[in-house]
């Protein structure tokens, strides 16, 4: 496998941050043709719920990427086994992983590593927050497609 054919992002219930990651990355696998695959996926996912009603509408409205369909998963080890890039949203998630997965330390990163940054939980917080939070995970996941 090579680094970058199959990304899954992680963060803690799969339902704010990770389906607008997932959002911007299938939207750039599928405007540019390439053959690749992305998931999401939560540590502590609220398995089976949508995305959460700000991610929703922020990804439709600000850029154009429809994530009504997306549904929590919970993280799984063939998950991890299966994703040869695999980007969490703080380093705690990170710390988490390597721990419980450490076949896949050397896979597993901070979305916001070439920023030198972590993207904060927005749950239950403002449209505004939320906003602002995205924007954050697009320039991030842009950084790492621009590598790939």
């Amino acid at each position: 496998m090579s680094l970058g054919n199959n990304i899954l992002i992680v963060c803690i219930g799969n339902i704010c941050r990770s389906p607008a990651a997932e959002g911007f990355v299938a939207d750039y696998f599928e405007k540019n043709n390439l053959s690749r695959a992305v998931a999401s996926a939560g540590i502590h996912a609220l398995v089976g719920e949508g995305a959460a009603s700000h991610t929703t509408k922020i990804m439709k409205d600000v850029y154009g990427i429809d994530v009504s369909a997306h549904r929590a998963r919970q993280l799984t080890t063939s998950m991890m086994r299966d994703h040869d890039l695999i980007l969490a949203m703080e380093s705690g998630h990170v710390e988490f992983l390597k721990k419980n997965y450490p076949f896949a330390a050397g896979k597993t990163f901070v979305i916001g590593r070439w920023r030198e940054i972590e993207i904060d939980d927005p749950y239950r917080q403002s449209e505004d927050i939320f906003e602002k939070r995205i924007a954050l995970i697009r320039e991030c996941t842009y950084d790492w497609l621009n590598k790939l």
